[in-house]
């Protein structure tokens, strides 16, 4: 027997510098388990990318891993790998991902580590299938000298003469799902999993996603109510790394190679002699040829969406038109996954969730709520462009609804770190934290406001006690969740995952002044020609916060917070 000890530490941030010295510190007969790929990197279109928790897509290992592998060896401590085998969070509602490709990768690397041990998966992924055999026949010797030769001993024993077809099929798929995108909001909130019986919604709505490991609330008043349908603000599956239209040309790529795969298959199943397990094994790829064409279709619907609101009404009717495809082609794969759900109960089934992710009476739902987008919606919505009618006009800001406030051009404004005397802006819209109600106790006086330069925005203050917290809540693009930039009064930052913002304060004569300075360029606009944003300002004093606009947030969501895009006014720059 052995005794492992099991150091969980998903999370995509860097570690402390102690986490290194654990090995040394291991006990006689003590073997050290680390999660493989948790925080593992990865450069997509130029930039560098990186995960939390498990990946199958991006083989890992991570960085931080490698090197407690090396310290490990040097202590003569044994070490072991945590991964997951079959499936991970990228998508669970499959018994596995035919992708051994990705295996082989992984248990290499691991080699070249001198790992001794690997923990093969916990809750799902661990389903019998090509990936657990896989993972099985690596563990032990003689390792194959290349992963063409490991697919095609792998495949050759329950494929037969169909092997060379399928391991090319495995070969596309192990491609294909490489450029699954690397980001831990995308496995937990993403289309992946259940996408295929998520509504579709031709007018901004701002509803939520669902998450994808859980069907009901598990916490606080709602525990045991079933989440709703996944609504259409895409841009919390994304978590600011990856921009909608890069998801969509990494998810394209993904699902195009895995049709290519698919149809290989597809000539492997016409054999009337073929085993009926091998059967149920396409039966799983082709599933996930779906669920990954559905998933990229919501991406491009809202994609589309996001460009129509901001067109003239000629290209907005074109649009529409690639809009009505994606209805349609998502209605005719419904179609196909629910006689292959007849077939195979395994499919739409997630562990960790306890329950169906999909079935078919939900995809017969979502078909007809697509039938109702194909035959009302979407022709409403085209009508009313036809009239001349501007349908996102609240939703773009060109008529806002609700609270907004115009931010005037200081160009001179960042040269006042020196002279805060001169810092406040005397011809600006003074505004106030009051809401839900006046403040009864600390700061009564606070008030601020918002002015730019050619780099960056300023949040002025005045008025503040010094242990005060300031807070601006920011949506950086539409259907995103909220950035929070938060200091005290004294000018202390107070980081969160790394955001990008300089403070200045000082105190004055009626309190404490200063700023928060926001460059442009750290949310990816234009500096010239700012677009608007959604955000408000939040201040705690006395024990009690106050803000701009009054706050109903949302129950909190794993790495999403619990900001309610109802609670945001607009910011013009002028």
């Amino acid at each position: 027997a052995k005794f492992i000890a099991w150091f969980y530490m998903p999370q995509d941030d860097p570690l402390g510098d102690w986490v290194y010295d654990l090995p040394k510190h291991c006990p006689e007969h003590v073997t050290m388990q680390f999660n493989f790929e948790s925080g593992v990197t990865k450069d997509v279109f130029g930039r560098g990318r990186r995960g939390a928790d498990y990946w199958i897509s991006t083989p890992g290992p991570s960085r931080r891993y490698e090197r407690l592998a090396s310290f490990a060896k040097k202590a003569g401590t044994p070490m072991s790998a945590k991964i997951q085998t079959g499936c991970s969070h990228e998508v669970a509602t499959i018994p596995f991902v035919p992708a051994p490709g990705m295996l082989y990768r992984k248990f290499s690397a691991m080699r070249e580590l001198d790992v001794s041990d690997v923990m093969l998966c916990w809750y799902f992924g661990n389903y019998p299938g090509i990936m657990n055999r896989a993972a099985g026949e690596l563990s032990f010797e003689p390792f194959p000298d290349t992963e063409e030769a490991f697919m095609r001993r792998l495949v050759g024993p329950e494929w037969g003469r169909h092997t060379e077809t399928v391991a090319r099929a495995l070969t596309l798929f192990t491609e294909g799902y490489s450029h699954y995108p690397l980001v831990t909001e995308f496995q937990y909130w993403g289309p992946m999993h259940d996408g295929v019986v998520w509504p579709l919604l031709p007018r901004p709505r701002d509803v939520p996603l669902a998450p994808t490991w859980q069907i009901a609330w598990h916490t606080g008043k709602h525990i045991g109510t079933p989440f709703a349908p996944s609504g259409d603000r895409i841009g919390e599956a994304l978590g600011q790394e990856y921009t909608l239209s890069e998801a969509v040309e990494e998810c394209r790529a993904m699902s195009d190679l895995w049709d290519q795969g698919v149809a290989l298959l597809r000539e492997v199943e016409a054999d009337p002699g073929l085993l009926p397990e091998r059967r149920l094994d396409i039966g799983v790829a082709r599933a996930l040829g779906i669920q990954f064409r559905s998933g990229l279709n919501i991406l491009r619907f809202y994609d589309l969406r996001e460009r129509m609101a901001h067109e003239k009404p000629e290209s907005q009717r074109v649009t529409l038109g690639e809009m009505r495809r994606i209805v349609e082609e998502e209605h005719r794969g419904g179609a196909e996954l629910i006689s292959l759900c007849d077939r195979d109960s395994r499919l739409g089934f997630h562990s960790e969730a306890e329950g169906y992710k999909y079935f078919p009476e939900k995809i017969r739902w979502r078909m007809n709520q697509l039938k109702n987008v194909l035959d009302k919606e979407l022709p409403a919505l085209e009508s009313d462009i036809a009239s001349g009618k501007d349908v996102f006009a609240a939703y773009s800001g060109r008529a806002p609804a609700g609270v907004s406030l115009r931010s005037l051009y200081r160009g001179e404004i960042g040269n006042r770190e020196k002279e805060l005397s001169g810092l406040l802006p005397t011809d600006s819209e003074w505004q106030k934290c009051d809401k839900p109600s006046p403040r009864t106790s600390g700061a009564k006086n606070f008030r601020w406001t918002v002015c730019h330069d050619r780099d960056a925005f300023y949040v002025v203050y005045d008025g503040a006690q010094k242990s005060d917290r300031i807070t601006l809540m920011l949506e950086p693009r539409r259907l995103w969740t909220c950035l929070n930039y938060t200091m005290s009064a004294s000018g202390e930052k107070q980081p969160r995952h790394s955001l990008e913002f300089d403070a200045h304060a000082r105190e004055g004569v009626n309190g404490w002044q200063g700023w928060l300075r926001l460059p442009f360029v750290s949310l990816r606009m234009d500096a010239a020609d700012p677009a608007p944003l959604r955000f408000n300002v939040r201040h705690v004093s006395g024990g009690g916060e106050r803000a701009w606009i009054a706050r109903d947030p949302w129950p909190y969501r794993l790495r999403l917070c619990n900001e309610n895009p109802g609670d945001l006014g607009w910011l013009f720059f002028k």
